[in-house]
């Protein structure tokens, strides 16, 4: 995704380093704030703009905890969107998705429809393919985030704080809501990853498998259906065992608006 400042300057602030020299990433305290040069804050641009919609608005009404039948309905507003630039992390995940590329071709079944904001542009596509190259959300802790700035997605640590419906694989979502549960406070404001994830033949689970190690047999990632097309959650879930199968590129700033009716909200001030 590119795109150019309103006022025709570039959507990024530059970050000066060394030629070839990729400076280790500043985290001050246990849960201070995610700074360092392999990230580049956006400007107002339409890179900003694609970016911010995954999370900014009024989310779907979901379930205030599993087994309850209270429904609520979040509200997020976003507050600074930040470009995670790691040539190393996007080497290794090509290298991945062309190994998937081989491994399944490109005739998988969509898991998202045509035109959808989630499918990544992928010129390397022959017209009418797939490999399911997608965009999707990732909820963790500031210690998580730290992690996966400098040594990408692990899924030896998965499911640790929240438990493992598919196993011990990477967890992700189309909706900002789901990971929202998932993220912790600093200021009132949270954080959330966005990024290119390859479910390459995703197999479809109606029902939890909590001791998967693998996608089975012939398949690449797991979708764990939402309550609305027969499986168990409020929300789509997208698990991968493989980190290198996911390639985090933005991290999105946010709040609870004044009007989220979620439990946090009802209890907590300021919001966050």
């Amino acid at each position: 995704v590119h795109g150019m400042a309103r006022s025709g300057r570039p959507c990024e602030t530059p970050v000066q380093r060394p030629r070839g020299v990729l400076p280790p990433l500043r985290h001050q305290g246990s849960r201070g704030p995610i700074e360092g040069p392999w990230l580049k804050r956006l400007a107002e641009c339409a890179e900003k703009d694609f970016v911010a919609q995954f999370v900014h608005g009024l989310c779907s009404p979901q379930r205030a905890r599993f087994g309850s039948t209270n429904k609520i309905t979040k509200e997020f507003e976003v507050v600074a969107v930040d470009k995670i630039v790691n040539p190393a992390q996007m080497l290794q995940y090509r290298q991945q998705l062309s190994a998937l590329s081989r491994q399944v071709g490109w005739g998988c079944t969509p898991v998202f429809p045509p035109g959808s904001r989630h499918n990544v542009p992928n010129p390397e596509c022959p017209k009418g393919g797939c490999i399911n190259e997608v965009f999707l959300l990732h909820g963790t802790t500031a210690e998580g985030l730290a992690g996966i700035l400098q040594s990408g997605f692990d899924n030896t640590r998965s499911g640790q704080r929240n438990g493992r419906f598919f196993g011990s694989g990477l967890y992700f979502a189309d909706e900002a809501c789901k990971c929202d549960s998932y993220t912790q406070a600093e200021n009132g404001q949270r954080t959330i990853v966005l990024a290119r994830v390859c479910l390459g033949k995703a197999w479809l689970a109606l029902s939890p498998k909590p001791d998967m190690k693998d996608p089975p047999r012939g398949f690449c990632s797991v979708v764990g259906e939402s309550n609305d097309n027969g499986g168990v959650l409020d929300f789509r879930e997208y698990v991968i065992y493989q980190g290198t199968q996911a390639l985090p590129v933005y991290l999105i700033h946010y709040k609870h608006t004044t009007r989220c009716s979620c439990t946090r909200c009802k209890f907590s001030s300021p919001r966050g």
